[in-house]
């Protein structure tokens, strides 16, 4: 059944949400990774009223080109749906009201015109400022009404723009045209703002519900009419999607990068099932496909890459393996390491774990989250329950770290680099910054034993 996820902060109360759109999920201002996070699905409705901006990272364009791919819809209005919508209207996302109107004809385009202070979410998120775009519409009716010049109306908006937003208001605006404005010439002003004055994102919010709740057609999802979305799940978006999508285990959230962290460093099988996929990815072969290695020795050796160039090139290789080149029985595999290591990037290595998923490893990632979520709690990071938390940085020595993945790996600390490369880590320093979270977690004890993983 299709779902309905409103966004949605100061412009609009919940209670007036909830009359004018039942059975939708209410939701907070938006931010960067919350339209990830909420599992829309095409067919669903994603109505974005109000964002955060400056408290926290904006929702990236890339996030809602992502749901409209998948057929999800996603209209804006008032404020950040607002002007959201007036830079993605040409992609399929629909526009509401008033102020998507000014912003996609151009007449406004600053993000500050829709910014206002607020209260938390434990206060309702009351407003406790006025948007410019509201400031601005007004003066343009008192002119028109002419109950200014047109003159004191461009005055008024250059005052009214000057301020910062947290104190932009009727009173604010008044008190400071006072200083340079004829008395009576403000004061009409103020009793004509005073009977006439608009919530113009309020307006467009309810006007947004209520064509929404009607099943208005115009606001459906992208047509053949809209500009195609090209290469929506981007690098950027599939990292997002780990980091801001997840699961609790027991009461901690744990977001799916925390899983995929927590297979690469600590499962005992991971580098030769990290391996087995990347050679696969490499030469078109299944995973468990019989010649797999050889086929891609073959392949490296057509585009010569053979022992020779191994050992003028001394990449991917430690100094100890690049010591071992001459040994024949070894030059094989110098070129499948070198292979794996090459291409067997974090972002690749996080790709071919989510295929667990698909081959039914519920086992393993189940395995994962617990291992995760009591690495956070031995951390003391545990995460509030509306937003995810993710496994930080502590302040433990780097050659600490070493020492405890050395020790669990079963290698020497001066080959650590060896085995931090199979198992699909670029460097030491980005090994180090995804492994340090677990380090408590391993000094308790060891983890629960971890079930096998699948064959790719």
């Amino acid at each position: 059944m299709p779902r309905d996820f409103v966004f949605v902060g100061p412009s609009l109360p919940r209670s007036q949400v909830e009359a004018l759109l039942p059975g939708a999920s209410i939701l907070p201002p938006v931010r960067l990774g919350d339209l990830l996070r909420i599992g829309a699905r095409a067919g669903d409705r994603v109505l974005i009223i109000d964002g955060l901006f400056l408290q926290a990272a904006p929702v990236r364009h890339k996030e809602i080109l992502a749901l409209l791919a998948e057929g999800v819809t996603v209209i804006g209005s008032s404020s950040m749906g607002a002007l959201r919508a007036a830079e993605l209207y040409q992609y399929g996302m629909r526009g509401v009201g008033e102020v998507f109107e000014l912003y996609r004809s151009g007449a406004i385009d600053g993000d500050d015109e829709v910014a206002v202070i607020h209260t938390t979410g434990d206060d309702g998120y009351r407003a406790l400022s006025e948007p410019l775009v509201s400031i601005r519409v007004a003066i343009g009716e008192a002119a028109r009404d002419g109950a200014v010049t047109a003159d004191t109306a461009a005055a008024l908006l250059r005052i009214a723009k000057a301020l910062p937003f947290r104190l932009r208001s009727r009173r604010m605006l008044v008190q400071c045209a006072r200083q340079e404005l004829r008395a009576e010439i403000v004061e009409e002003f103020d009793a004509w703002y005073s009977g006439h004055a608009r919530d113009l994102k309020a307006d467009d919010a309810v006007d947004m519900l209520s064509r929404a709740a009607s099943g208005d057609p115009a606001l459906g999802p992208p047509s053949p009419l809209d500009r195609p979305i090209t290469n929506p799940p981007t690098a950027f978006v599939v990292s997002w999607a780990d980091h801001f999508h997840g699961q609790s285990a027991g009461e901690t959230w744990v977001p799916d990068s925390d899983v995929v962290s927590a297979i690469m460093l600590l499962h005992p099988g991971y580098p030769e099932r990290h391996r087995r996929d990347v050679l696969s990815s490499l030469v078109g072969l299944a995973a468990g496909a019989p010649g797999l290695e050889a086929a891609a020795v073959a392949a490296a050796a057509a585009h010569a890459l053979d022992g020779q160039t191994l050992a003028e090139l001394g990449v991917w290789l430690s100094p100890r393996e690049r010591g071992r080149l001459a040994d024949p029985g070894f030059a094989d595999e110098a070129v499948i390491r070198v292979l794996v290591r090459a291409f067997g990037t974090v972002v690749e290595a996080a790709k071919n774990l989510r295929g667990l998923r698909t081959a039914g490893d519920d086992g393993t990632c189940g395995w994962a989250r617990q291992v995760a979520a009591e690495a956070i709690t031995a951390n003391g990071l545990l995460p509030p329950a509306t937003r995810p938390g993710r496994l930080d940085r502590l302040h433990y020595r780097d050659e600490v770290v070493d020492r405890v993945y050395a020790a669990l790996w079963g290698v020497e600390v001066e080959d650590l680099i060896e085995a931090v490369w199979d198992r699909g880590f670029d460097s030491l320093p980005t090994f180090r910054r995804i492994a340090e979270p677990f380090v408590m977690r391993l000094k308790l004890g060891p983890a629960l034993q971890a079930p096998p993983l699948l064959a790719a």
